[in-house]
């Protein structure tokens, strides 16, 4: 028995709707004295060859028996209409007829047949107009069925991904053959599964210069270290140049000649100093005394630093109006010096007079003195520029030089050299020795022109990445919480320290106090959760 549950059938023809329970599709009716032969011709049911056409009234009630559907598409039926002797309710003259097929535990209801069939007994019809079908009141699809199939779907062979077809097939025709295989078809993954034809996003993929089983794609010296990966630099650690984060000396036509240490004097200040040293040693320079009255042996009779120009300055003592005290002593000797030198470096910003030269000179005696300061001729370097500031020095009589502060009576003067001008000192004022200061390089207050450490050295250069919003930031109290951070384990680890005598860095280890915008580490977006399909080992922000 073929027994169809809850069957809903739904039939728009003369405005009328069938919805009845059909309990048998085996239903034999009593033999009355007359019936209405139904004929389907060839090709009208071809899509249900091999399924039994049954005839009913309009409220679900059977009135034929059923009979199978021809190869050809064609069916027939003979709906028995009620007679006095039968008892039974079939069909009466005027009824609407109504047609089901059961096809494979499927119940297809036939719609609009038009024109509507109406019972008339012991004649003949052929079904000659446009039929529609039915599935659960869904028009019938007919096509791959079974969603386990590529073909019940629109399958893009290119991307390996299917989508639902519009419409939907609901009645199997007999076309699935290719069993839907889920998993990772891309070529490129390490998980490629030759028998997947649905892709699953279940990919996944060698780490960049890898191949999938975790070996270097090019490694020419066979250290373990990708080509791509290694830190060009001299690896020798006895060298001037040897960087301890290098791995490779030899390999891939990157540049990594190891140079030799060369240790000498290397302030520009001193008399040997040697421009091609590489590694400074403040122990080994030498200094000559300054000489007030200029190099080469000049004396305060025959000045060598004589040029055609100069400005004229006045030391008042006898004009108590204008002189206002002196720190000075008989003996001492006052000059004025300019800049032949300057040590810089823009990265830290850090601007140094590193040599200097004599410009004019006067003894003091206790009495009014007068000297004349002089300039360069014609832009030489042999002498003060046109408006370059007047340094002032004093010797004394122990031969130590000290840094002098002057301050000027001449109205409207600023104390820049200015050719054929003529200045009126008010004051002198004695300062710390000219060649005391830090002597330590790595220092941002190291002063060229020392000869004597006094102390001062502040804080060394320590140059990285000061910006608390970036993933490797490295100033005071940094702390890289995230494992792909470059500096995650050792916030300090990247921050280079700056000699200004070379220009040379290295690793301070040491919190940033200048910053570098280079050596900041932008967060790159993606999924951070290694369990995930689409985990991206370089993420560093997860953006869900």
């Amino acid at each position: 028995m073929k027994k169809i549950s809850l069957f809903i059938l739904s039939v728009f023809a003369v405005g009328v709707t069938l919805a009845q329970t059909v309990e048998n599709f085996d239903f034999v009716p009593t033999t009355t004295d007359n019936n209405m032969s139904v004929v389907f011709p060839a090709g009208t049911l071809n899509d249900f060859v091999g399924g039994d056409l049954m005839a009913f009234k309009t409220d679900g009630t059977p009135v034929s028996a059923s009979s199978e559907i021809a190869e050809d598409g064609s069916g027939g039926i003979a709906a028995i209409g009620t007679d006095a002797m039968c008892g039974c309710e079939y069909l009466s003259g005027g009824d609407q007829l109504a047609f089901a097929i059961l096809l494979d535990g499927e119940v297809i209801v036939i719609t609009d047949v038009n024109p509507a069939l109406t019972y008339a007994a012991n004649t003949f019809e052929m079904i000659s107009g446009s039929l529609d079908f039915t599935i659960d009141g869904a028009p019938v699809v007919s096509g791959c069925a079974d969603s386990d199939y590529l073909e019940h779907w629109d399958y893009d062979a290119e991307a390996k991904s299917i989508s639902s077809l519009d419409p939907i097939p609901n009645l199997d025709d007999g076309s699935c053959a290719i069993l839907i295989v889920e998993g990772c078809t891309d070529v490129a993954a390490c998980n490629l599964d030759a028998d997947a034809n649905v892709d699953d996003g279940s990919c996944t993929y060698a780490e960049e210069v890898y191949d999938c089983d975790g070996v270097c794609l090019n490694d020419c010296d066979f250290d373990g270290i990708c080509d791509e990966l290694e830190i060009a630099g001299c690896t020798d650690p006895t060298a001037f140049n040897y960087n301890p984060i290098a791995t490779d000396a030899n390999c891939n036509g990157l540049d990594t000649e190891c140079i030799p240490v060369l240790e000498d004097c290397m302030n520009p200040a001193a008399e040997n100093y040697n421009s091609i040293a590489n590694t400074p040693d403040n122990d080994l320079c030498e200094y000559s005394p300054l000489n007030p009255w200029g190099p080469g042996g000049g004396t305060p009779e025959n000045p060598s630093y004589i040029t055609s120009n100069n400005m004229s300055v006045l030391f008042p003592v006898e004009n108590l109006g204008v002189w206002e005290g002196v720190e000075l002593v008989e003996g001492d000797i006052i000059f004025a010096v300019y800049e032949t030198a300057r040590l810089e470096n823009e990265l830290v910003g850090y601007s140094a007079v590193s040599g200097i030269q004599m410009a004019g000179a006067v003894a003091w005696t206790g009495a009014q003195v007068g000297m004349p300061v002089f300039g360069s001729d014609n832009n030489q370097d042999n002498g003060f520029q046109e408006f370059e500031t007047l340094v002032w020095l004093v010797e004394r009589a122990d031969g130590v030089v000290y840094n002098a502060n002057l301050t000027y009576a001449t109205a409207g003067f600023d104390g820049t050299y200015q050719d054929g001008e003529f200045v009126i000192i008010s004051s002198v004022s004695i300062g710390a020795p000219l060649y005391d200061g830090c002597m330590d390089a790595d220092n941002s207050n190291f002063n060229p022109l020392a000869t004597s450490d006094d102390g001062s050295c502040a804080e060394a250069y320590s140059i990285g990445c000061t910006d608390a919003d970036k993933v490797n930031f490295a100033g005071v109290g940094a702390n890289p919480t995230h494992d792909n951070a470059e500096n995650f384990g050792d916030a300090f680890s990247q921050n280079l320290g700056l000699n200004l005598l070379t220009g040379e860095t290295s690793l301070s280890g040491a919190a940033a106090n200048v910053s570098d915008d280079s050596m900041c580490q932008d967060q790159v977006e993606g999924c951070t959760d290694p369990m995930a399909s689409n985990y991206d080992p370089i993420a560093t922000q997860n953006d869900a």
